[in-house]
């Protein structure tokens, strides 16, 4: 075998080698991490709101388990402090493959807080993230 065909075969080897977690890895999408006060979409998907749920507790930006996954929205005109919010999702168990479906946060665009056990909001600084409308 010649030197030229010896690497020309190294050559296909190392592409199909460097080719083949490419393929392996399938339709694998890493989850887009979400901070505490980040805006978020109706439609996104696979958000990791770990970080902003801890955050907006006080714990933190930590990626551990939080401690309080239920978040509130208040319409326009509600005083926060004072009464229960509008809606209220609890996102246990999807806080690290969060989806932002239109069955749960059409016609509640805006900013959404964490909720303490109370079912109030869960201090001053509560805010989880902001949702918005895609618009086309």
């Amino acid at each position: 075998m010649s030197r030229h065909t010896t690497t020309t075969f190294a050559i296909i080897a190392l592409i199909l080698i460097a080719g083949i977690p490419l393929v392996s890895a399938g339709n694998f999408v890493p989850s887009r991490v979400i901070q505490q006060g980040d805006t978020v979409y109706i439609g996104d998907a696979n958000l990791n709101v770990t970080a902003a749920l801890n955050s907006a507790a006080g714990k933190g930006a930590v990626f551990t388990k939080p401690d309080l996954t239920v978040i509130g929205w208040w319409a326009s005109a509600a005083m926060i402090e004072t009464s229960p919010p509008t809606k209220t999702i609890n996102l246990a168990g999807r806080d690290t493959s969060f989806q932002v479906t239109p069955a749960d946060f059409v016609g509640y665009t805006g900013p959404w807080y964490l909720l303490g056990s109370d079912g109030r909001l869960a201090n001053d600084n509560a805010l989880v993230f902001r949702v918005k409308k895609v618009w086309y």
